[in-house]
């Protein structure tokens, strides 16, 4: 699976993602943890969203600029 996908270096347009919603989450004490918040920025930045299972992860929903997709239980 490695194989077939993409690593995505976390440059420095990511980062400026990461570091833009971690100010806004901070000043809304609506922080999420730094990896996940990595994730969100690297999403962002490709243009993409993330998929969440049915249950947990509500907080990628507070990341300003996120697409989030649930999958149905």
């Amino acid at each position: 699976l490695v194989g077939r996908l993409p690593i995505v270096e976390f440059d420095q347009t990511i980062a400026e993602r990461w570091a833009d919603r971690f100010a806004t989450l901070t000043r809304s004490g609506a922080m999420i943890s730094a990896n996940d918040l990595a994730v969100a920025a690297t999403a962002i930045s490709l243009g993409f969203g993330v998929l969440l299972g049915p249950r947990g992860e509500e907080h990628y929903e507070r990341v300003p600029g996120l697409r989030v997709a649930r999958l149905v239980a």
